[in-house]
């Protein structure tokens, strides 16, 4: 659907690994990761009203009032996996993209009680922010009780060219298996236990925001 709205874009993160290593996307994910880049974000914003008015339910986040991640997702029990859109934009040879993760103490409880303490907490968060519990704009001073800020950061050549699979009309980055080389270590073998913000070197832990460029 993306290409009728014009939009150039690629499949990337865990269903790029699905593809490339299993060709087909991983069993255990429940969306599909795509990028673009920031030149294409009104067609991207096109693409969100559509969806909506498709019966799609659309989540969107924003940094400085740009739109930086879009999700969409069905609730008709159709089984449809959700989208999921990333924007980068380019700067000093690399491109990146602003990004959130929940502070510490938010994540793993480390005792019943702090447990029952993080399921109320995240059950008011909910509330306040939807189903995804993903803010418009985690940045504000609000949100930052409980977002620290993060960049994505990925080396220009890994997003300058890309094929497609045969047969197809999935684009992917033409090194792809270099990609998933720098992001994964050793792709080729699933591992149950890796996480992006801790083991993904692209993304960049930023708890003052020093490392997101200046517009």
């Amino acid at each position: 659907m993306l290409d009728e709205f014009g939009i150039i874009h690629w499949v990337d993160g865990g269903s790029l690994l699905g593809l490339v290593r299993e060709g087909r996307l991983l069993s255990h994910d429940t969306d599909i990761d795509l990028s673009t880049t920031d030149e294409f974000r009104p067609q991207v914003e096109r693409f969100a009203a559509h969806l909506r008015s498709s019966g799609w339910i659309v989540a969107g986040r924003y940094y400085r009032g740009r739109l930086y991640k879009l999700k969409a997702w069905k609730t008709d029990g159709s089984g449809e996996r959700a989208i999921d859109i990333a924007i980068f934009r380019r700067v000093d040879r690399h491109y990146w993209m602003p990004s959130v993760k929940l502070r510490p103490g938010l994540e793993v409880p480390s005792t019943p009680g702090r447990k029952r303490a993080l399921l109320a907490q995240r059950r008011l968060l909910t509330k306040l922010v939807g189903k995804t519990w993903a803010p418009r704009r985690p940045y504000s001073r609000f949100w930052r009780q409980f977002y620290g800020f993060a960049v994505w950061w990925i080396p220009e050549e890994f997003f300058q060219s890309f094929d497609v699979i045969e047969g197809t009309r999935i684009r992917i980055p033409s090194d792809a298996e270099g990609y998933l080389r720098h992001r994964y270590g050793d792709w080729k073998t699933p591992t149950r236990n890796w996480l992006f913000y801790r083991d993904d070197p692209f993304f960049k832990l930023d708890p003052i925001g020093e490392q997101l460029p200046v517009e």
